[in-house]
């Protein structure tokens, strides 16, 4: 079978991808990702006339195929609030390129005030919504938090354990992170009892 032939601007996104993950916008030159995808830095603006340009069409192409996995993992109804979590966090543990840390303040130190509000959309409808989805089936009347406030906690609280190269990666369980969040200390501390 006959492999699909990338163009050369699939090749600059995937170059521009693995260098903005590991490094950060900042850090990142487009000289640097011209050089990693095999062209010149003019043939570099010919795809995109700035790096700003480059991070956004990076960050919407990994967001849609996150939101499509996520998506599929939330609409599983026959697994339980913590299976379905813990589904979430080992894709997110395998699968996700970036530090959520670099990723945010990037975000919203590095890029203009538009493109921050575009990206703040897009990380909306593509990580946050599907699991307020899943935390909608859970949420009751007499619930003390939203479902939009638990997907927002649910990033805070995993994001240290996502990234390969942080120190807390291999020293915590997916299921020791998900036990805590979804039953909480004290109720931990009392099944031990």
């Amino acid at each position: 079978m006959l492999q699909k032939r990338m163009t050369t601007k699939e090749i600059i996104l995937n170059v521009s991808r693995a260098l903005f993950m590991e490094k950060g916008f900042l850090a990142t030159s487009t000289r640097e990702i011209a050089i990693n995808a095999g062209i010149t830095q003019p043939n570099l603006y010919h795809y995109f006339k700035t790096k700003e340009d480059i991070y956004i069409a990076v960050l919407e192409k990994l967001s849609h195929e996150k939101k499509e996995e996520l998506n599929k993992m939330v609409e599983d109804t026959s697994e339980s609030l913590y299976a379905s979590l813990l589904k979430i966090l080992n894709y997110l543990r395998e699968n996700h390129p970036a530090n959520f840390s670099i990723m945010s303040h990037d975000m919203t130190h590095e890029i203009s005030e538009e493109n921050h509000k575009y990206l703040y959309q897009l990380w909306q409808t593509s990580y946050v919504q599907p699991l307020v989805k899943l935390f909608n089936r859970y949420e009751t009347e007499n619930s003390i938090f939203n479902s939009n406030e638990l997907a927002r906690y649910f990033y805070s609280i995993i994001a240290p354990f996502i990234q390969k190269e942080n120190r807390f990666y291999n020293k915590v369980s997916s299921e020791k992170i998900l036990y805590i969040f979804v039953y909480g200390i004290l109720y931990s501390d009392e099944k031990e009892h």
